[in-house]
């Protein structure tokens, strides 16, 4: 029997009216035994929800699988707004079955349309993907500690939320960058763990440095701003030590930290991609309230997702 897609723990909190608006634009996919779903390297715009049948993730090289999708399984993009190219693994079909497929496009156009419907979404899908964690308490705390820091305001969200990282993570160093309309000059919104001399030497120089060498270099705060947009396509990029996220709308503004130990050291990869997918409903949540102050509606629209995402996330 199909599992019933209402009962999905994404559209868990949905009024009727809500989900099946969104359901219209969802398509039904029927797949066999042995079929690849998806593969490393695809563009992962969707959110697939499985509603009757086996999938196994497995790694290409080795076809291992590590994970199993059975009916009521959801997975996809965390980033509610645009796809990444970092996933390394495939999807198969273990079984016969179907799956449901949602456009991320049509998720992000109700966030824009309703924040309180995009924060509880958001909220859902962080649960569905807690859920499937190994580490599950220590994201659940990084989730709780963020979001106590969006709702406690006064200090600037981008820094609380590096700092929190900081103190959560280790966090080794962290920066929060702004670029200029060409994107080829940098200014340094807000810094830990460096010299003050040296950032003051370095402050609104041309950039000559991609962002996988920021950390490695003698001279760390040159990020080349269009190689970081062709290779990372603008989304939060979480990888072995280094995270960065976008904190702006128009992506002209970065928070990055580095981390005192790999993430896979002592956390497990799984955990490495829970810190990825925690971090970009919440950034997607600070570029919108960003958004907001740009265009001087900054207090309504921020009101409204904090309020939205303290009353609405099944988290809390």
């Amino acid at each position: 029997m199909a599992f019933d897609i209402s009962r999905a723990p994404l559209f868990a909190t949905l009024g009727k009216s809500q989900r099946d608006e969104l359901l219209k634009q969802a398509q039904t996919i029927t797949f066999r035994a042995g079929d690849i779903l998806y593969r490393a390297g695809d563009l992962n715009t969707n959110i697939f929800l499985v509603t009757s049948g086996t999938l196994a993730q497995t790694e290409p090289r080795t076809r291992a699988p590590f994970g199993w999708f059975a009916a009521g399984s959801m997975w996809g993009q965390g980033n509610m707004a645009q796809p990444s190219l970092r996933y390394t693994y495939q999807i198969a079909a273990d079984t016969d079955g179907t799956a449901t497929l949602i456009k991320l496009t049509a998720v992000a156009r109700f966030i824009e349309r309703d924040p309180a419907l995009g924060a509880t979404l958001l909220a859902n899908c962080l649960r569905v993907q807690a859920e499937r964690c190994a580490q599950r308490e220590e994201v659940l705390s990084l989730i709780a500690g963020l979001k106590q820091l969006l709702h406690e305001g006064g200090v600037s969200p981008f820094v609380a939320t590096l700092e929190y990282l900081r103190s959560f993570f280790k966090v080794h160093k962290a920066l929060i960058v702004r670029f200029d309309a060409t994107g080829s000059t940098m200014h340094i919104e807000h810094a830990i763990g460096y010299d003050k001399a040296h950032l003051r030497s370095v402050r609104s120089l041309a950039s000559d440095t991609v962002l996988s060498r920021v950390y490695t270099s003698r001279r760390p705060l040159l990020i080349n701003a269009d190689t970081f947009e062709r290779i990372y396509s603008i989304v939060p990029y979480c990888s072995h030590n280094m995270l960065a996220v976008p904190l702006s709308a128009g992506t002209q503004v970065y928070g990055a930290v580095l981390l005192a130990e790999p993430l896979n050291a002592p956390f497990t990869s799984i955990a490495a991609e829970m810190l990825f997918l925690a971090v970009s409903p919440l950034s997607a949540l600070l570029v919108c309230a960003n958004s907001a102050k740009e265009s001087h509606h900054d207090s309504l629209l921020k009101r409204s997702y904090v309020s939205a995402f303290r009353s609405s996330d099944p988290l809390s």
